[in-house]
């Protein structure tokens, strides 16, 4: 078996040559990266034609179906390919015969080797946010064009790249290239400057320039000046991307160059309203700010009809809309399909449109499975991004198999850990969990990144009153946070504070700190409460029952005129269920709780089918069905969810239940719920 040597610019040409001399069959021996004597980065694969006299197929399989067979071993890399091929060659006739694992096309195969370098030895890299030297509004444009060489480099088989929202945290920082590397774990930083300037003759031009460094050292690897017309950015995009990837000595694959060097759109005005939409990406959930992306984005479709990319945002804003109950129409399903199947239909390929087709199918059919599917698809070109793999959790979260959840949660913020969010979702689950210490440390971290929000410190109260029952402390909490939050109004703050002074008996300063509120109902995907309905339960806590009848009558109506525009709505089902038991309505208190168990199961949804069978349980407990409700809290006990026995025990809503033994006994009990699966 005489071997032969093949070099070439990637593995797949070395392999797309030995096919074609040696023949599909061809046994690999040996395969390394060498320097040719202009110091160029090329392949060499040492390979040897199949002697049919000494192996047969029934001992042996061909190098594909070796690879093939072992896809998950060879793409985790472990020991690269030299030491597969070497095993393969050495062990041959002691291989066991594979069986139905030949690929159908050979390409699948040349991809699968050329997705086998160890991430181990991937070269961390942020990239940092260009510092603006223009006029002061178009800040937008230098962080979209620093997002968008992110997005180049994090194509490039062999560079581990930090997300944007990470080094976005490092905007004007005086702090050190050192620190800055120490926190975000990277070896090297691109950091530079940029200036777009306009000219009255309607043109315009952009001057970039960008230096690498490297951390350990402070070593300056590469720099260079880029000044040219506009129309000429993306062509700087990827030249800087490719400028990288010489000076970490990362070899450029099949078609990445070429990936690298597209342009998503001839037209410069469309452009810069993608930009502008990009700017308020993951800003916030709020309807304001969702519908101007939605605008800028469709602007820049309606200016070029072929810009694939601004197609697949859109398509994802749409999805936010209807996640978040800003709107559930049809004609919003009908705009998040459509832009996501234009978007498919001008670049099949695009990594984003697989993005947005899996939040698609997440977010408007709950079909986790196919939404899975395509943040896979999207991950084999963008690699291990971390706002897909957290994607992922969220999937897993909602199927209740919340220790995948964590597993995907965990490698997102291991892969941007200066991202809040990663941390608020993984807080979240581990909440959910009941693992409570593990969430106030990872609150914490994530409060630490983030220390105005609102909704972080909310889980903290919250998780306190879970974990302990200990409102003294959780107050401690409250005060501390209302000094730090942007704004003391957001739903979930608002709730928990109300919870604390609740369980505390302060039914005054809860109706005080209800009356300081601007909007009518605490309003996200898990609740709809009319602010009328907190008001009635607090009166009637205080003994005043003609004043929380008034209230209970004003939240009917609410709820009723809501669910006459959305009768499907499972959320105010529960509530208005919750209103009717106020009223002593009890077989319609019965009938709209288990009704929005029925739109919302757990099997639909872990997270929201959970509220509605706590829902449920109330309104037992309030119609005096205490039996019935204890069934229902014994089994949100057993499942991953918002309750604990330390909350049962200082909660109000549980008053009615205070003296039936079953619940007594329930709240003896010192074992821990951790309702896994």
């Amino acid at each position: 078996m005489q071997s032969k040597t093949f070099r070439a610019t990637t593995t797949k040409e070395a392999l797309s040559r030995i096919s074609r001399e040696l023949g599909p069959d061809a046994i690999i021996m040996d395969q390394r990266n060498i320097r040719d004597h202009n110091g160029q980065l090329i392949v060499e694969v040492v390979a040897a034609p199949r002697d049919n006299s000494a192996f047969t197929p029934e001992a042996t399989p061909t190098f594909w179906q070796f690879i093939f067979k072992n896809k998950a071993y060879v793409a985790g890399g472990i020991g690269g390919l030299v030491v597969i091929t070497l095993l393969v060659t050495a062990a041959v006739i002691f291989w066991p015969r594979a069986e139905q694992i030949i690929p159908t096309k050979q390409e699948e195969v040349q991809t699968l080797v050329e997705e086998t370098q160890p991430v181990a030895e991937r070269k961390k890299i942020a990239v940092l946010p260009l510092e603006n030297l223009g006029l002061p509004k178009d800040e937008y444009f230098a962080d979209g064009i620093t997002d968008e060489i992110t997005a180049r480099l994090a194509r490039i088989e062999g560079l581990g790249v930090i997300s944007r929202i990470s080094a976005k945290q490092y905007k004007n920082t005086d702090k050190s290239i050192r620190t800055i590397g120490e926190e975000l774990g990277v070896d090297f930083l691109l950091e530079g400057t940029i200036r777009w300037q306009k000219f009255t003759d309607g043109s315009s031009r952009i001057r970039i320039s960008q230096q690498l460094i490297r951390i350990r050292d402070d070593t300056h690897l590469w720099a260079e000046v880029y000044e040219r017309d506009l129309n000429d950015v993306f062509a700087i995009q990827a030249s800087i991307a490719e400028q990288v990837a010489s000076s970490l000595d990362v070899a450029l694959l099949a078609g990445q160059r070429e990936a690298m060097a597209a342009r998503p759109t001839d037209n410069m005005e469309a452009y810069r309203y993608y930009l502008l939409g990009n700017a308020l990406y993951g800003r916030d959930r709020r309807k304001r700010t969702l519908s101007e992306m939605i605008r800028m984005y469709e602007k820049a479709v309606e200016l070029d009809p072929e810009f694939a990319l601004a197609f697949a945002y859109l398509s994802i804003v749409y999805n936010q809309m209807y996640w978040n109950y800003h709107d559930r129409t049809n004609q919003c399903a009908m705009k998040a399909k459509e832009a996501v199947e234009q978007a498919f239909k001008l670049n099949p390929d695009l990594p984003e449109a697989y993005m947005a087709l899996g939040f698609y199918y997440y977010r408007f059919h709950l079909n986790y499975d196919l939404a899975i599917k395509q943040f896979e698809k999207a991950m084999e070109v963008l690699g291990e991004n971390s706002e897909l793999l957290a994607s992922i959790g969220y999937v897993k979260r909602r199927q209740g198999r919340m220790k995948e959840a964590v597993n995907y949660l965990t490698k997102a913020f291991e892969l941007d850990p200066r991202v809040p969010v990663f941390a608020h979702n993984l807080a979240e689950t581990k909440l959910l969990l009941r693992n409570y210490p593990d969430t106030e440390h990872i609150l914490d971290l994530a409060i630490s990144l983030d220390p105005g929000n609102a909704e972080l410190c909310a889980w903290k109260i919250f998780n306190v009153l879970l974990w302990q029952g200990d409102t003294k402390r959780a107050h401690t909490i409250l005060e501390e946070a209302t000094q730090i939050v942007r704004s003391r109004e957001h739903e979930r703050f608002v709730r928990y504070d109300i919870l604390l002074h609740m369980c505390n008996g302060n039914c005054q300063e809860a109706l005080e700190r209800l009356s300081t509120i601007s909007y009518e109902s605490l309003n996200n995907q898990f609740f709809f409460i009319p602010k009328a309905l907190l008001m009635a339960q607090i009166n009637q806590l205080m003994g005043r029952h003609d004043i929380a009848r008034r209230d209970y009558e004003n939240a009917r109506r609410i709820l009723e005129a809501r669910l006459a525009e959305v009768p499907e709505d499972h959320r105010l089902h529960s509530s208005l269920g919750i209103v009717y038991a106020g009223l002593e309505m009890k077989s319609e208190a019965i009938e709209e709780g288990q009704l929005g168990v029925k739109l919302m199961p757990v099997s639909k949804d872990a997270w929201r089918g959970f509220h509605r069978v706590e829902d449920l349980a109330q309104i037992y407990s309030m119609v005096r069905e205490h039996d019935k409700a204890i069934d229902q809290i014994e089994y949100l006990l057993s499942i991953p969810g918002e309750l604990s026995i330390p909350l049962l025990r200082i909660d109000p809503k549980w008053d009615p239940l205070r003296n039936h033994p079953r619940f007594q006994k329930l709240l003896k009990e010192e074992k821990q719920y951790v309702g896994d699966r």
